[in-house]
């Protein structure tokens, strides 16, 4: 089972994606801010983090940027709002995408279907089969 963790402090937006996505089998990690994801040790497969989601600082996210990057989770970030020089430093961490909200559902999960297309099919060729 694939687990996506989800930090967004607005309730509404965080359960209703949640809700969604765990009735097509995934398992759902919920944070309303950012900061234990600095120490954030189980695997995730993907993580949707909002960007206007509160956290100490831009440093901060970058740091739990690059921790799950290197744990080969596949990171969302959704926003409204124009920081160019953060999202130019989030673009340095591969496997990082962008999505401006309001986003519809269908659009969140052709992303992540993918992704996870793009994992198996990668796992397939390194496991020496074809699909």
């Amino acid at each position: 089972m694939k687990t996506i963790l989800i930090a967004d402090s607005d309730r509404r937006l965080r359960k209703g994606i949640s809700f969604l996505l765990k009735k097509r089998g995934f398992r759902i990690v919920e944070l309303i801010n950012i900061n234990p994801l600095t120490e954030f040790e189980n695997p995730l497969d993907i993580a949707i983090i909002n960007l206007e989601t509160t956290f100490n600082d831009n440093e901060q996210l970058l740091i739990a940027l690059k921790r799950l990057v290197n744990h080969n989770t596949f990171s969302i970030i959704t926003t409204i709002k124009e920081d160019s020089n953060l999202i130019e430093k989030m673009t340095e961490c591969n496997e990082v995408q962008f999505m401006e909200k309001p986003f519809s559902f269908k659009e969140l999960m052709e992303k992540i279907d993918t992704h996870l297309k793009t994992i198996n099919k990668t796992a397939a060729l390194v496991g020496g089969k074809e699909e």
